[in-house]
């Protein structure tokens, strides 16, 4: 009897684990909303940072959305392969979710490209290398949750998430490269020194 109650514990256990790994589509939508909340705070810190005068805590705190965001991207991207395919209504409602947070993100890296003078006068000189570590890892984990759900989706509706996705990905190459210049102006400017 005990060696049954193991083995049905045991047989159990490995269930829960099994059907704890397989994700809805409701899931997805939850990890999306996630992002859109993530990705609003995210711009609305950088929107309130000051040209001068900024605070290194608030400088933090655009690192901390940012590390969020990159967090749920990687869960949502996980969340997609463990789902699998989807149906096409389930589609739409996903591609909806992701078009929303678009002109989002795009403005959120327009305006970290112009705040770079603010962060480049904080009392702490690594925030910038910071900022495009975090832009990089962003870059990172969009195309990742991109080309999961490319995978996935229907083969008719993979242009359709094409577009926003790419649209993302590539919005992140001015900031990269506008952080990347300082930090190699920053390092020509030390081995002169």
């Amino acid at each position: 009897m005990v060696q049954f109650t193991r083995y049905f514990v045991v047989l159990s256990v490995a269930t829960g684990g099994l059907s704890a790994c397989k994700c809805g589509v409701a899931t997805i939508e939850a990890d999306i909303d996630t992002l859109v909340r993530q990705v609003t705070a995210f711009d609305a810190a950088i929107v309130e940072f000051p040209p001068t005068n900024g605070s290194v805590n608030d400088a933090l705190a655009i690192h901390a959305y940012a590390t969020s965001i990159i967090n749920t991207l990687n869960t949502a991207a996980s969340d997609v392969e463990a789902t699998g395919e989807f149906s096409e209504d389930d589609d739409t409602a996903i591609l909806s979710a992701v078009e929303a947070s678009v002109s989002t993100v795009l403005g959120s890296l327009l305006e970290i490209i112009d705040k770079k003078p603010g962060f480049e006068t904080l009392p702490i000189c690594g925030i910038p290398a910071l900022f495009l570590q975090d832009l990089q890892n962003l870059q990172n984990a969009s195309v990742g949750f991109r080309n999961t759900l490319i995978s996935t989706v229907l083969a008719t509706l993979v242009a359709n998430f094409t577009d926003p996705t790419n649209n993302i990905a590539a919005a992140f190459e001015p900031a990269i490269t506008t952080y990347s210049s300082l930090i190699i102006l920053s390092t020509a400017a030390q081995s002169e020194a």
